[in-house]
């Protein structure tokens, strides 16, 4: 096992480290994706896809892997950057648009899992449920919806 990954010795064996690091993941959304995808990364998955038209925010910083210099960047840029400082060696692949319906279609989904970290602001998210159904694994960031109460 390569050094990067010695202490994950202790959670997996040498041979699942080297599927992982095969592993295609697409993360659509690099909000509470950012997190996910850095831990992705730091445990091994070294195939990314990170797909956010948005721009960092200082409202965002107290819940998302961004700090202050990424103020107005794009997160998707801005979680590249990040995540390349921490192996440069990684296939990491950015698109820094918004997922909608009609661009949804055009970009090429190869891979083993999508992480579906999309704001539940829009229909995107279920387009992209749909899109993915019964092709690749599909995980959700938003298990239970919630409301507030009055």
């Amino acid at each position: 096992m390569e050094e990067r990954y010695n202490r994950n010795q202790i959670h997996i064996d040498e041979g699942s480290q080297e599927l992982i690091k095969g592993c295609k993941i697409l993360i659509a959304g690099c909000g509470i994706g950012s997190y996910i995808a850095e831990c992705l990364l730091r445990m091994g998955f070294e195939r990314l896809t990170i797909i956010d038209g948005d721009t960092v925010e200082l409202s965002n910083l107290n819940r998302q892997n961004y700090d202050e210099a990424d103020i107005d960047d794009n997160k998707a840029v801005a979680l590249f950057k990040r995540l390349q400082a921490i192996n440069s060696q990684a296939a990491i692949e950015v698109i820094p648009h918004y997922l909608t319906a009609d661009n949804l279609k055009r970009i090429k989904i190869d891979h083993d899992v999508a992480v579906n970290a999309l704001d539940f602001s829009s229909d995107v998210p279920f387009y992209l449920m749909k899109f993915v159904a019964g092709e690749i694994f599909l995980l959700s960031t938003h298990i239970i919806w919630a409301g507030r109460a009055s």
